[in-house]
């Protein structure tokens, strides 16, 4: 089996070998514990090593997105071999794309999202090699059939880490009640899950 590692000095020292690529991986936890920057640095340290990158969004544009990364001085716009699949802009009048840019008109559409996105990483080669994160699994849920959304996610983790050697990661959000069944079943077909959560002590003192 083959690792990588995430270039994120704590989740190292905590998986010392890295994640396996034919995993699929899930950051849970609840708003404001750093998932999605967590997903940023694990993505543009991926693109640093040379290797290939999908975002798929669903919770903000690409614009916003990369603007928020450049803030910690990471520059998505320099690599060429990274992609975005737009989930977002749908619900936009003036859609923004560009060749590195993909917008889904209809998001909900799982069929054709899954197409989508094997297609693009089939456009960037990414085979034994690359990341796809999905930001995130809980507002795809809000949009697309739920029960089929499970199938479609245990294809993606078939297609994708499984067959391909590529990983997949993604975030979920702990705390919408109508939603905790289908996350509990994220535990069962996921091959990792990684849990944020807020320190009640450190928060006492300024820290989460």
């Amino acid at each position: 089996m083959k690792y990588v590692r995430t270039g994120i000095e704590i989740l190292d020292k905590l998986l010392p070998d890295g994640i396996p690529r034919d995993n699929f991986i899930g950051f849970f936890g609840e708003g404001g514990t750093g998932k999605s920057v967590i997903l940023y640095e694990i993505l543009y340290r991926r693109l640093e090593m040379g290797e290939p990158g999908i975002f798929v969004c669903f919770e903000d544009v690409p614009r916003s997105i990369v603007e928020h990364m450049r803030n910690f001085k990471w520059d998505l716009l320099k690599f060429k071999n990274f992609r975005f699949l737009d989930c977002y802009s749908f619900r936009m009048e003036n859609r923004i794309s560009s060749e590195y840019i993909k917008i889904l008109s209809r998001p909900s559409d799982l069929d054709a999202l899954t197409e989508a996105l094997f297609d693009t990483m089939d456009e960037l080669s990414m085979d034994g090699k690359g990341i796809v994160v999905f930001d995130s699994l809980t507002e795809l849920m809000t949009i697309a059939n739920v029960p089929e959304l499970v199938d479609t996610i245990k294809d993606w983790r078939a297609r994708g880490p499984n067959e391909r050697n590529v990983n997949f990661i993604s975030s979920v959000h702990y705390g919408l009640k109508v939603f905790e069944n289908i996350v509990d079943t994220f535990d069962y077909i996921m091959d990792g899950l990684i849990d944020l959560r807020y320190n009640p002590e450190a928060m006492k003192k300024g820290f989460l």
